[in-house]
């Protein structure tokens, strides 16, 4: 019986009857080194080079600085050959160190930072293609966004600005402080334990400023999340009253936004007051120290007059530096969120490489649950009741032939395991015990393009890219010609309506397919499976949702993408599948029956249970 006849019998009978890496506060200068290198990727180099001439800026503009003080000796003993020279060595520092600065900023004047951006974003892309599939369900689309539109920009676009204040702030005091050494020890040392100084209570404050910072980026994280569900779900809100109700989970979002906005304010205040006043008071002591000397004679007050106007110059790129404090922890926060993003690991390819010759499915004591339950897969009976036991996991030592070239349906009620096998088939994820093979080869041995290719899904939600309709058909198969892709619309019973619309095949799908029918999609994605011409064929019901006349279209269309193919259908309404050659009654996470449909009605058991509800 083919599955338009099952439908035709279906009508007549209704008619009677979801890296490991370190948290921010954790990750010391070396880590985030690494981080930022990695998330440079090629740009890493120039990056390198442009931090490692803004260090010679750096000391360049130190030892300028320090020139004030033989500068002032020399005014003070009125010699004027003394004057010039170190006015002119003053001069000759302060072009190197302009020119160098110039240089140190190509990372950022020449492009370099945008292709580091372009760069990381492929590379999550492209992670994103290996990563487990159910990884990624456990994420709401819109944090993903954030992380990759949002976080992406923030971190590479302030690092280089953060990198020169902290190599300002850092070596510049370094430089002064060894050179003045040179003139009075006891004053070298104080100015170089003035960075120092600062530390305990920059770490003192840094869990606090952390926490905080992680805060706001996880709020703002969930609210592009609501932004996205608010904006596709409009249409449903409306239709259900619920506007109003989303409407204002979306503003408690924004106003916890507020709220983290103003509670990180607050705590930032009094640690930015404290550092900046250590600073302050630092250079206060190194003038106290000074003058304290000048009095006992131990140096010439005009010693301490250069001095003091090179502790001046230092002194502000380094409290600069401490303002930006909350700055560097928002990029230091989103740099670990990329990292945590490219530590998933991706599903292990086992070697040897395999390729099946045929495309029976075999599913081995296959046991399945998932990660956010922390229940352990344990072997369970299925007399148990157990469709009310949440300990169990979804899939428990299930084992299933699914034969080639024929028809096996999945049915049993909701939560089953009936999507969770289908998922496990196309590697969404992988079983924690147990295998699943295909032609006698176990998926874990198949490439995963190799493996892409094998199958050809049609789910009940069509998803449709904003694109034209011959580009999306197209997907089925990158390299079709445009008489391949006709010819397979034509198949799907999808010619004829496309040809009626404004521009034909190139008009434009609108957002997730919003300007077509749900009949309308589901023909266009039987036409991409057509012209992907996939050995095994995986249908999610594709019919439940649609009217009589849409739904008629579409199974002819699906007669013939199903011939001589491996065809799995999970199944709804019974009735579709009467036909079937194998129908496999799921329960508790194992295989409760398994059979024709004769047989199964004749063992008075789940299946004709479930038939005899339907009928009702």
């Amino acid at each position: 019986m083919s599955y338009s006849q099952n439908l035709k019998n279906n009508h007549t009978q209704a008619n009677t009857t979801t890296p490991k890496t370190l948290p921010s506060s954790q990750t010391n200068i070396g880590q985030l080194w690494h981080i930022i290198m990695q998330s440079a990727g090629e740009q890493a180099p120039i990056l390198k080079r442009c931090i490692a001439i803004s260090v010679l800026t750096a000391v360049l503009r130190g030892m300028a600085f320090t020139c004030f003080i033989p500068l002032f000796l020399a005014v003070a003993s009125r010699d004027g050959g003394q004057l010039l020279l170190w006015a002119g060595v003053m001069s000759v520092l302060i072009v190197l160190s302009s020119i160098s600065d110039w240089f140190s900023r190509d990372y950022d004047y020449k492009g370099h930072a945008a292709l580091a951006s372009d760069t990381l974003r492929r590379q999550l892309g492209q992670h994103l293609r290996r990563i487990p599939l159910q990884k990624l369900y456990a994420k709401r689309s819109g944090e993903l966004t954030a992380t990759i539109a949002g976080n992406v920009d923030d971190v590479i676009q302030y690092t280089m600005i953060l990198a020169l204040m902290l190599i300002a702030a850092v070596v510049t005091p370094i430089v002064v402080g060894l050179l003045t050494i040179a003139y009075d020890w006891r004053l070298g040392v104080a100015i170089l334990l003035l960075f120092p100084s600062v530390l305990p209570i920059y770490f003192y404050v840094l869990p606090r400023l952390t926490a905080n910072k992680q805060k706001l980026l996880g709020v703002l994280s969930e609210l592009s999340a609501e932004t996205v569900e608010y904006l596709q779900g409009l249409p449903v809100l409306k239709a259900t009253g619920s506007l109003q109700d989303k409407a204002s989970r979306y503003m408690q979002t924004v106003k916890r936004i507020e709220q983290e906005q103003i509670t990180a304010m607050k705590d930032e205040t009094l640690p930015n007051l404290a550092l900046t006043s250590a600073v302050e008071l630092g250079v206060m002591l190194i003038v106290a120290l000074g003058l304290w000397l000048v009095s006992q004679g131990d140096i010439q007050l005009m010693l301490m007059a250069g001095l003091l106007v090179a502790v001046v110059r230092f002194a502000e790129p380094l409290s600069t530096f401490i303002s930006m404090m909350s700055v560097f922890e928002m990029v230091r926060s989103g740099y670990a969120r990329l990292q945590a993003l490219l530590a998933i690991e991706p599903l292990p390819q086992r070697q040897p490489i395999q390729t099946p010759d045929n495309f029976n499915v075999h599913f081995e004591q296959v046991s399945f649950a998932y990660e956010n339950s922390d229940n352990p897969i344990q072997p369970i009976q299925v007399s148990q009741a157990s469709q009310t036991n949440q300990n169990a996991p979804v899939l428990n030592q299930l084992s299933l032939d699914i034969p080639a070239n024929a028809m096996t349906a999945l049915v049993g009620a909701s939560g089953c395991g009936k999507t969770t096998l289908i998922r496990l088939l196309m590697r969404y994820a992988d079983p924690q015990q147990g295998s699943v093979s295909i032609g006698g080869v176990d998926i874990r041995n198949i490439e995963p393009e190799q493996l892409n290719h094998l199958m050809a899904v049609v789910f009940q939600d069509v998803y449709l890219f904003d694109d034209t309709i011959i580009a999306n058909i197209r997907m089925g198969r990158q390299n079709a010609s445009d008489e391949e892709v006709i010819m397979a619309a034509k198949s799907a019973q999808c010619h004829d309506f496309i040809e009626q619309l404004p521009d034909g095949y190139q008009t434009r799908v609108g957002d997730i397919g919003n300007n077509l029918s749900g009949g309308e999609k589901q023909r266009l994605s039987i036409a991409r499976a057509l012209l992907k011409d996939a050995p095994i064929i995986i249908l999610d019901e594709p019919t439940a949702a649609l009217d009589t006349h849409s739904e008629r279209a579409v199974q002819k269309a699906i007669d013939v993408l199903v011939q001589n193919k491996t065809v799995i259908v999970i199944a709804h309404r019974l009735s579709t599948i009467v036909g079937a050659k194998n129908i496999v009654v799921l329960d508790n996470g194992t295989v409760a029956e398994q059979g024709t449909h004769q047989q199964l009605l004749a063992k008075q058991g789940i299946y004709a249970k479930l038939w005899g509800l339907q009928g009702q």
